[in-house]
């Protein structure tokens, strides 16, 4: 199996269970996936690399936690975890301001994570990737709009 080559931002979602109230946020998530993949396509990966997970609550289990936090550090892929609790219901411009917030977010958590740790590698490409990604957003159509 064939490994796809190293990006600068990774997005993923961790669903708890479908529910109507949650479908928006779910597209949201999704609609950044893919202009995270669209951006990173563009830019090659140097130094730190985030893994920025989105938590969207539902009827089996919710996250214990709310807003933006750090999650471990890989230090083998230099990798640091971001996660985000997503509030449902989350729908047009409410998505649009928490999904540029969230980013917004994590470069400063990955900024103060890589002092706190005393890490010498360049956030640059994550800023960049970020940047490119917050200046796409507002022409980013969500499943559900």
């Amino acid at each position: 199996m064939e490994s796809s080559p190293p990006k600068a931002l990774y997005v993923s979602l961790v669903i708890g269970g479908s529910s109507r109230e949650n479908t928006t946020a779910v597209a949201a998530v999704e609609a950044i996936g893919r202009l995270s993949d669209d951006v990173c396509a563009r830019v090659p990966p140097v130094g730190l690399k985030v893994g920025l997970t989105f938590h969207v609550p539902g009827p089996i289990v919710s996250p214990d936690y709310q807003g933006v936090r750090t999650g471990r550090y890989v230090a083998d892929d230099q990798l640091l975890v971001v996660q985000a609790a997503v509030p449902v219901p989350l729908q047009g411009e409410a998505a649009r301001a928490y999904m540029a917030g969230v980013l917004r977010k994590t470069v400063d958590l990955a900024k103060a994570s890589l002092k706190r740790r005393k890490l010498d590698l360049s956030l640059a490409t994550v800023e960049t990737v970020i940047a490119e990604m917050l200046e796409e957003m507002p022409s980013l159509h969500f499943a559900n709009e």
